[in-house]
């Protein structure tokens, strides 16, 4: 029988970064929506669910469990919003290491950038020294769009390459990531809900 009462944090990236539209939604809503069910899931395994919030938004949720747990989780992210500020990983990270000192599973949710690379794997490496480390990353579906439609303008190769580019500069990071032992999901939002749930549930064995 698996181990209950484990814990898994949230930390939400509220930065300028997820203001971007994908679909009728935002890429923060996406994320909001894929944590709901996430958090849903892991409630029902046993666990408890804490949040950490930065980029503007910055509050943390201590892990909660329970019957009432949920209810608890809907209030907290009800008004969450997106600032127009930077994201500060590094901050994020040392709060996140002052409220939650038990060993945990991390799901840090952003939207990577290929210039990330340096700003984000340090904090995720000193993550990674106590936690549990998942980095997951809503993709732009407009990238892939570009990258498989066909090409008959010279806009559209312009428009083929930068998106190649893009998309090689993220690959890059994220296997950087992978080296360092950080788990990553790098999806879509239509995929990412599904995505996010299934990593929880391959990886919480190992917290």
């Amino acid at each position: 029988q698996e181990q209950l009462d484990q814990s898994v944090i949230l930390m939400l990236d509220c930065g300028r970064r997820m203001r971007a539209l994908d679909g009728d939604l935002s890429q923060f809503d996406h994320c909001l929506n894929s944590m709901l069910l996430l958090s849903y899931i892991a409630l029902r395994q046993g666990d408890q669910v804490g949040i950490l919030s930065f980029g503007g938004t910055d509050r943390w949720l201590p892990p909660v469990k329970g019957g009432h747990a949920m209810t608890t989780i809907l209030n907290h992210l009800y008004d969450y919003e997106t600032s127009p500020f930077p994201s500060d990983f590094s901050e994020a990270a040392e709060r996140l290491l002052r409220h939650q000192r038990r060993r945990s599973m991390v799901v840090v949710m952003t939207n990577l950038r290929g210039e990330d690379s340096e700003e984000l794997r340090e904090p995720l490496r000193k993550l990674r020294q106590k936690h549990i480390v998942v980095l997951a990353s809503l993709r732009e579906s407009g990238i892939d769009a570009m990258i498989e439609r066909d090409v008959v303008s010279f806009d559209d190769a312009l428009g083929y390459l930068a998106a190649q580019d893009y998309s090689a500069e993220r690959e890059r990071v994220l296997a950087t990531l992978d080296a360092d032992g950080i788990v990553t999901i790098d999806e879509t939002a239509q995929k990412f809900p599904v995505a996010l749930a299934n990593r929880y549930l391959d990886t919480r064995q190992n917290i």
